[in-house]
Order: C-alpha cells, then structure tokens, then sequence
C-alpha cells in the first residue's frame, strides 16, 4: 500500500520491477500503457512489455550510470513521446526493488528540434544566397557558349555529324537545366519574392515538371497525368489558370515527382507495376486539387505528421528534409493547403489551393 501511495504521487509514469517483473504501477503508467491493474497484480510482465528497448541489459546499465537518463521514444495515437527515464533502487518490505521512472519530455525536445531547424534554416539561407551567385556565373557562362556552340554546328555539311553533336548538347542543356533547378531550391530559402499576379497554366507546370526529371524517371517509373503517360513530346489538350507563379509551381511538382521516385528506386515492384499518378481535379468553387500520388510504400507512420517540418527527412542517406518543406512554403504562400496521407498502396500529397 505504501509503495502505491509513493508511485501515485510522482508526476511522472513510475513503476517497481521485482526480480525482473513489473510489480506496481501507478495510475499515470497504467493510463499511457493502457493496462489495468489485474494485469499488473499478476507478475507476468517485464519491462520489455511496454518498451521493446528495455533490455536484460538496461538495468545494469543504469545502476552503473545512476544520473544519466536514458531516451525512450514511443509513438502512440498520432503523437511522438519522448522519455528520459530514470532508475533507483529502494528497499522495501525485507526486499530490494527497483522504482523505474518515466518523464515526458516531448514538448522540450520538440521545442529544441524547432530552434535547431531554425538555427539551421538561416544557416542554409545565408549560404545560398552566397552559393546562388557563386553558381549562376558559371551556369551564365556555359548557356552562353552552348548557343554559341550550337550556331557552330548548324554551318557544318556532316548531317550525321550534326545530329550526334545536337544530342550531345541537348544532354549539356539537360543538365544546366538540373543544377539551374537545384540553385532554385536553395534560393527559397534566402528570398522572399512573390508575384502573387502570376497566372500559371497548371497542366503547363506539370508537364514542364515531368521534363526536368524524365531522364531519372524513365529507369524508375512512368509518370501519368490524369490517366495519360507523359512523355517528352507530350502536349496537353486542356488549360486551367490559377494565380501562382509558374517557376514555383514547377518546383513543387518537382520535389514530389523526386520524392516518388525516390521511394520507387528501392521498391521490389517491377518496372511495369510500378506508378507515379498526378490528378488535377477543378472544383465549382474555383479552387483546384492536385494529387500527386505512387506505390512505393507510402510514408513511415511515425514521419506522417511532422513530414513538411524542416530536415524531417524518410530517406536519410540522400535527402536533407528541406524538400516538403519549400513545397508547403510556397503553397502556404499562395493561401492553398498542402497535405500528406497513405493509401494501401502508397503516399499521397495533396495540394489545394
């Protein structure tokens, strides 16, 4: 009776482990886990139980380093927590126990996630601005000897010749265009410009989206547009004109067509199953949906929520987290929404606006 009085009236989920079962909970515990005190009562369960990373090793480990609190990170209905957890040993009733205490300190290591992101965030958007400039000069230079190049070729009689040397400076352009893309995603982080009296062709944007990662795709996965195969020649039949700027909407497009490709490359899927589907779908009110969508798995469910935070990356060995989070910048800025879900198949993203 006396440790139960002692166990509720800690703030924090405490629990008493008894030759290696939990004995004792209190009612904060038991709420979290959502288990009732019967199941307790009967002994059978290990710390293990509630928390997978609680090894044989773990108590030993914290007798050795009493002050040092170990990091427990559980995910339960939507929500991410996070626990520093604490054990000393108490002697009870002829007996020695074990009082393991659990403190929650999500909102502080989430407050501390979001001043790094920040520190970060100004951090990049200081370097791009020097990096933009640093970039663009040599870029200027190679379009410029590119058309130079290009007028060169056209004098010579070798019709053959021509056509080689024309493919070969379609693959240069192909790539300035790439690294000219990758300059622009950098550079939302260091400028603020909006004409918000921009009128964009959506199916434009789209299309012109598919043509700066085609080269990627074409090895990974097709890309539809309401049903129909995009391909480099694909000319659309329909318009529909919204107030964004086009330059922006096409780097939206851009990082969810590099996103989906990204988590098609390390599908088992065969090529032939494999999809990226875009559907734009205008509504009586005036505002247009765009979804992108694949079958590549979809998102970790742990990721979902916080997944258009800053440097909240599903791919940590090639991305930097920033993509999603300069697609909802740009959308918020045009007073649309933007959202993630998973489907059986895979992920999906919205765009509203």
């Amino acid at each position: 009776m006396l440790v139960h009085k002692m166990l509720n009236s800690q703030p924090s989920l405490c629990c008493t482990v008894t030759d290696g079962k939990v004995s004792s909970t209190n009612q904060k515990f038991r709420s979290f886990f959502e288990i009732e005190e019967n199941e307790i009562l009967r002994k059978k369960l290990e710390l293990r139980d509630f928390v997978s990373t609680f090894k044989e090793e773990w108590i030993d480990a914290r007798i050795k380093y009493p002050d040092t609190p170990y990091k427990v990170e559980l995910y339960k209905n939507g929500k991410n927590y996070i626990f520093d957890t604490y054990l000393s040993l108490s002697y009870y009733d002829t007996s020695y126990i074990y009082v393991v205490t659990m403190l929650d300190v999500s909102e502080i290591e989430e407050l501390k996630k979001r001043e790094l992101a920040q520190a970060k965030t100004i951090s990049i958007g200081e370097l791009s601005m020097g990096l933009t400039h640093e970039v663009n000069t040599p870029l200027t230079y190679i379009k410029g000897n590119i058309d130079l190049i290009e007028m060169d070729i056209s004098f010579l009689e070798d019709k053959k010749l021509v056509e080689t040397l024309q493919e070969n400076i379609d693959a240069v352009r192909d790539g300035v265009d790439r690294i000219n893309s990758i300059v622009e995603l950098l550079k939302e982080y260091s400028s603020n410009s909006l004409d918000l009296n921009s009128n964009c062709n959506i199916y434009e944007a789209i299309i012109n989206g598919y043509k700066l990662i085609s080269g990627t795709a074409q090895y990974i996965s097709p890309i539809y547009l309401n049903g129909e195969r995009l391909s480099m020649n694909y000319k659309s039949k329909e318009t529909l004109f919204k107030c964004i700027e086009k330059r922006k909407l096409e780097q939206v497009i851009l990082i969810l067509f590099q996103n989906s490709l990204d988590e098609l490359k390390n599908s088992s899927i065969p090529y032939n199953k494999r999809y990226i589907e875009v559907t734009i779908e205008n509504y009586k009110d005036g505002k247009t949906l765009i979804e992108v969508k694949d079958n590549g798995g979809g998102i970790e469910e742990k990721l979902l929520p916080k997944i258009f935070e800053p440097f909240v990356s599903g791919k940590p060995q090639s991305g930097m987290g920033l993509g999603l989070n300069i697609a909802k910048k740009i959308i918020n800025e045009h007073a649309g929404e933007i959202y993630a879900e998973n489907f059986e198949a895979g992920a999906s993203v919205k765009i509203l606006f």
